[in-house]
């Protein structure tokens, strides 16, 4: 059996969009983590100040 090439193209296209979306995925995953590591740690340090200052 002999593969068409456009078909070989076109299965190679959507399984680079699909590994595209997952890492897309995975980034947005690891900056929502960091970012709510981040308020978490900053949180009682922005209450005393705003405290301070009120």
């Amino acid at each position: 059996m002999l593969h068409d090439p456009a078909e070989a193209s076109a299965t190679e296209t959507r399984t680079r969009s699909r590994f595209l979306i997952v890492l897309m995925l995975f980034a947005v995953t690891v900056v929502n983590y960091a970012d709510r590591a981040t308020i978490s740690i900053v949180e009682p340090a922005s209450r005393r100040i705003s405290a301070s200052i009120l």
